[in-house]
C-alpha cells in the first residue's frame, strides 16, 4: 500500500494519510529506544520514519534486517542529513536503491507513506512513481 500525506493539510491522494500507522507502537525517532544488537527491545510492531533514521545515522540495513516482519509501516521522506524538511524521495541523500532493495527483501508487506511538508499532489504523484520504479 502506498499512501500519501501532506503537512499542509491531508493528502488529496486518499485524504486521511496513513491508516496503519496509527496502530504501530513506536517510530523511530525515539532514539533511545533503538539499541539494536545492544539489548532486546520490546515485542511491540514500528513504524520507521526514514528521514529520521538517516538524521539519526542508523543504519538503513541493519534495521530493516533486525526488525524485519516487526516494521509494519514506514514514513517515506528524505533529507541531507542536517535537519528534517520532509523532502520527497530522491531530493535527499537517502540511499533509496539500497533501501528498497532491502525493503522488498525484509518488509515487502509494510505500508508507505510519503511523509512530506509543503509539497504538491505532482511532487507526491511523482515520489509514488520513483518508488514503483524502485519496487520493480
Amino acid at each position: 500500500t502506498l499512501c500519501g500525506r501532506n503537512f499542509v493539510g491531508k493528502s488529496r491522494l486518499n485524504g486521511h494519510g496513513c491508516p496503519k500507522a496509527a496502530a504501530c507502537g513506536l517510530e523511530s525517532a525515539f532514539n533511545d529506544m533503538m539499541g539494536i544488537g545492544s539489548r532486546q527491545l520490546p515485542d511491540v510492531d514500528c513504524l520507521i520514519d526514514t528521514g529520521h533514521m538517516y538524521l539519526s545515522g542508523w543504519d538503513f540495513h541493519h534495521v530493516l534486517s533486525s526488525l524485519n516482519s516487526r516494521i509494519k509501516a514506514y514514513h517515506i521522506n528524505d533529507n541531507f542529513g542536517v535537519d528534517d524538511p520532509h523532502l520527497p524521495v530522491g531530493k535527499g541523500n537517502i540511499d533509496w536503491g539500497s533501501f528498497f532493495d532491502d525493503y522488498k527483501k525484509y518488509t515487502p508487506d509494510a505500508e508507505l507513506c510519503l511523509e512530506n511538508k509543503g509539497v504538491t499532489v505532482p511532487e507526491l504523484v511523482s515520489s509514488a512513481n520513483l518508488i514503483r520504479a524502485l519496487l520493480r
